[in-house]
């Protein structure tokens, strides 16, 4: 069984991007953060002085570097699985995003997903509703993606979701107000926000990390 203990800002579109909305892999790519922004982002994080401003500035950081693993990244890589074991990029990335997306918007807003809201689970021809907690492992093994440019399209668009509640929610909510993430339980808000969301998302980074240093692509961190 695949065991599992269980908002880069919104990437700002060029102002060529198509009028539809879509954001596309050169949107994705014109936006991406240089080490230098990532710095600056760091930075943020450690002048931040309240837990929104903590967390809103970690998940800056964290969404920046999963933005440049799909940026340099080709299908094949990330689907790539390494002979010493463990799962795909795309597996930790899938999940940590699917994640974040249901835990914002269904579970602290009770909202569709952007996953379903947006039919990404009929164009990538995987589940409605899993995120992987729990996959038994040859089922983890499997996933893999078959459409870069839908998945540049569906990430940041969770991404915006995220920030855009992140700005107008009340920091009041974080401890006064509980949720229920299965298979964990009740938890406050700011342990769902922070520990399901932040702290599990920088440790997927570290399992592509793993894969990019295998495959000769190098780290994404500074």
């Amino acid at each position: 069984m695949v065991s599992e203990r269980v908002a880069q800002p919104p990437v700002e579109r060029p102002q060529n991007c198509l009028s539809s909305g879509i954001v596309t892999a050169r949107d994705v790519d014109a936006a991406a953060p240089s080490g230098q922004d990532r710095l600056t982002s760091l930075r943020e994080v450690a002048m931040s002085t309240t837990p929104l401003e903590i967390l809103r500035s970690g998940l800056t950081s964290m969404h920046a570097l999963l933005d440049e693993a799909i940026g340099d990244m080709t299908l094949e890589q990330l689907n790539f699985r390494p002979n010493e074991g463990g799962l795909s990029p795309f597996f930790s990335l899938w999940h940590y995003v699917r994640t974040e997306d249901n835990i914002v918007n269904y579970i602290a807003q009770g909202r569709p997903t952007v996953w379903l809201e947006g039919g990404y689970d009929q164009r990538f021809g995987l589940h409605r509703t899993s995120q992987g907690t729990g996959m038994p492992e040859e089922e983890a093994k499997a996933m893999a993606l078959n459409d870069l440019e839908g998945w540049r399209e569906y990430q940041p668009r969770v991404w915006q979701a995220t920030e855009a509640y992140l700005a107008e929610m009340s920091p009041d909510e974080f401890n006064t107000r509980t949720v229920t993430i299965k298979p964990l339980g009740e938890m406050s808000l700011w342990q769902g926000l922070n520990g399901v969301c932040l702290s599990h998302g920088y440790r997927h980074v570290g399992e592509i990390e793993y894969v990019r240093g295998i495959i000769g692509l190098g780290g994404l961190t500074i």
